[in-house]
């Protein structure tokens, strides 16, 4: 759903929403040291299987460890920006 030329919603069957907001022009970015996105994925074996293909594609991607209850890893993506995957 497209609300302005600065604002974009995205959302699924599954009540998962995204906002994309566009900085003003000129605006400095800057993100809180924790920010960052998360993927949930339906197993720990999915989860490698996210990690070796980013692995594959070239990115520096640590091994998925059992970080707060769950399998998980964090990457940095292009843009500066930490997602991380768990499962």
């Amino acid at each position: 759903m497209k609300l302005s030329p600065k604002f974009t919603v995205v959302f699924d069957d599954q009540g998962m929403l995204l906002l994309l907001i566009q900085a003003l022009e000129g605006e400095v970015v800057t993100y809180p040291s924790s920010f960052h996105i998360g993927f949930i994925q339906p197993t720990p074996e999915r989860v490698g299987e996210m990690n070796k293909q980013l692995r594959d594609d070239g990115f520096d991607v640590d091994q998925p460890s059992r970080q707060h209850g769950s399998w998980t890893f964090y990457f940095t993506a292009p843009g500066g920006f930490v997602i991380e995957v768990l499962g």
